[in-house]
């Protein structure tokens, strides 16, 4: 069995655990998205097909039946994580080398995911700061139009001085419109 690789920081006295996620975690993952889907079923209409139940309660996600969720612990250039404050599991985070706008890229957020309790305690900053400084390059990230929370948690995660070369721009990923942030860290 390979051990989980880590890194450790230390927001306001909370311990802060980034673990890249082994194959046995995968279920883990997958439980997390019904919650970060969740999210996002807050801010879908009545009229709306997206963010539904599927037959036995679940939200339909394309990872548990695409191909490629398995490529996060099949293939390189594919990173899964998962995040702990306190040792208690927080959060996600799936990486990969495929950008939303075509541009060069070495890193693309391609999910990140803190629960509700763990929020604006420092913990998805931190977690964050930590994978990008695990994947200095170039990375890329994108936040749909009307999460303006999630832009709001990037663009202050992002003023951290090791960010360098950033921009934001308006564009699509996967025909959703939405911001893309790039920057690169070293």
């Amino acid at each position: 069995m390979t051990a989980h690789k880590h890194t450790t920081v230390q927001p306001q006295a909370l311990k802060v655990e980034v673990k890249k996620a082994l194959l046995s975690d995968k279920i883990v993952i997958l439980n997390l998205i019904q919650l970060y889907m969740y999210t996002f079923s807050t801010r879908s209409t009545l009229d709306s097909s997206d963010f539904c139940f599927n037959r036995v309660g679940q939200f339909d996600f394309p990872y548990p039946d695409d191909p490629s969720f398995d490529s996060y612990w099949t293939e390189k250039n594919y990173y899964p994580y998962l995040i702990y404050a306190n040792k208690a599991l927080a959060g996600f985070a799936l990486i990969t080398t495929i950008a939303a706008s075509g541009q060069p890229t070495d890193f693309f957020v391609q999910e990140f995911f803190i629960s509700a309790k763990y929020q604006h305690h420092g913990i998805g900053t931190h977690a964050a700061l930590q994978i990008f400084q695990n994947h200095p390059g170039k990375w890329e990230l994108t936040v749909v139009k009307d999460n303006d929370a999630a832009r709001a948690f990037w663009k202050q995660t992002l003023e951290n001085p090791a960010i360098k070369h950033f921009e934001l721009f308006s564009g699509k990923n996967k025909q959703t419109p939405c911001d893309i942030f790039r920057f690169s860290i070293e």
